[in-house]
């Protein structure tokens, strides 16, 4: 059932409602490298923490990687 509301400008105007609205739930498509769609929340890394030979920078950078690779931001 449509219902009448007031717009921002004062005037009338008539809108759907759910029960107007047919058919299934909109399904966000899954972004590709071509198409625009969303991405899942990648799991948290840790702040890299310094050392001399950069191991453990080394380490932190393959975790984020990892975890954009696992989330597909990234292929």
């Amino acid at each position: 059932m449509t219902k009448r509301v007031i717009s921002q400008s004062g005037s009338t105007a008539t809108v759907a409602t759910l029960e107007d609205i047919s058919g299934s739930a909109y399904v966000l498509p899954a972004a590709t490298a071509s198409a625009l769609g969303g991405v899942k929340k990648g799991a948290t890394v840790a702040d890299c923490t310094v050392a001399v030979d950069g191991t453990s920078a080394g380490t932190q950078l393959n975790a984020l990687i990892a975890s954009l690779k696992a989330a597909g931001v990234i292929a």
